[in-house]
């Protein structure tokens, strides 16, 4: 029978947060326990998010809430099919947390550490990245313009230019919050056209022509950038924690459940 294994990323971000407040949405308050989701799926230290990072999970926090509030308001919150699933839910929630309180108790050995690096060094590493932003137009006449607009600009005129077109011109909704900032992005989550297109531009560069993917047209403005990077045993170490707390948590979650089956009264229907 396969362990059962319980990603507690969101919990544990959401755990210990204070009320601040980032922004409201017709009232409602987005606060940290709305932003850690989103934190979480970054997987990165909230400390050392960038300004467009932050930006970025803010505005993704603010999309979530209109969204919500459109689905309240829409009744869904009233049906059997959203009552079992909320039902469901708590469930998940609940062992979530039971499974993170287990983690925790989990001691790791600097042994444990290191035989866990020598045997996955190769998949230790930190790729290759690019800090970028992004204007997204629907017509390539557009994008031209928008080029001309910028061309002649340079460090924080072209910056703070390229923000206002972004907010004014692009289609991706995000962009009125992040203007057009991205956080770090990889190869691997990129269109391969708009990876190739922006790893060829020099620092505080834009494109010259307009770069097409199914999307639609990008201007990018390449911030910033850093090569693939081995990491040693000493930066990976929170990572390798982690793995093998939630791997031992998850052995002691199903060693529990094989007591509680024992005296569990189960009537199969």
């Amino acid at each position: 029978m396969k362990k059962l294994l319980f990603s507690a990323l969101s919990l544990v971000a959401a755990m210990s947060l204070n009320a601040t407040v980032f922004a409201t949405v017709n009232g409602a308050q987005i606060t940290e326990a709305e932003i850690a989701p989103h934190l979480a799926a970054l997987g990165k230290d909230p400390a050392k998010l960038s300004n467009q990072e932050k930006q970025m999970v803010l505005a993704r926090a603010i999309d979530i809430e209109i969204l919500a509030a459109e689905a309240r308001k829409s009744g869904v919150t009233n049906t059997q099919e959203y009552k079992d699933a909320l039902k469901s839910a708590q469930d998940r929630i609940a062992i979530e947390m039971y499974q993170h309180q287990l983690s925790q108790k989990i001691q790791i050995s600097d042994a444990d550490i290191a035989k866990f690096y020598n045997e996955n060094k190769a998949a230790l590493v930190e790729p290759a990245a690019q800090l970028l932003a992004n204007i997204t137009v629907e017509k390539k006449a557009d994008a031209d313009a928008i080029i001309k607009a910028l061309k002649g600009l340079n460090g924080d005129a072209l910056v703070k230019k390229f923000e206002e077109l972004a907010v004014a011109k692009s289609i991706v909704p995000e962009a009125k919050q992040t203007k057009g900032h991205l956080a770090w992005v990889t190869q691997e989550m990129m269109p391969k056209e708009f990876w190739d297109a922006s790893n060829k531009l020099k620092r505080g560069a834009i494109t010259q022509t307009p770069v097409k993917t199914q999307l639609g047209y990008h201007i990018i403005l390449k911030e910033d950038s850093k090569l693939k990077k081995q990491l040693s045993q000493d930066e990976a170490k929170p990572f390798i924690q982690n793995i093998l707390r939630g791997e031992k948590a998850g052995i002691a979650l199903e060693q529990k459940l094989q007591e509680l089956r024992k005296s569990a009264k189960v009537e199969v229907k």
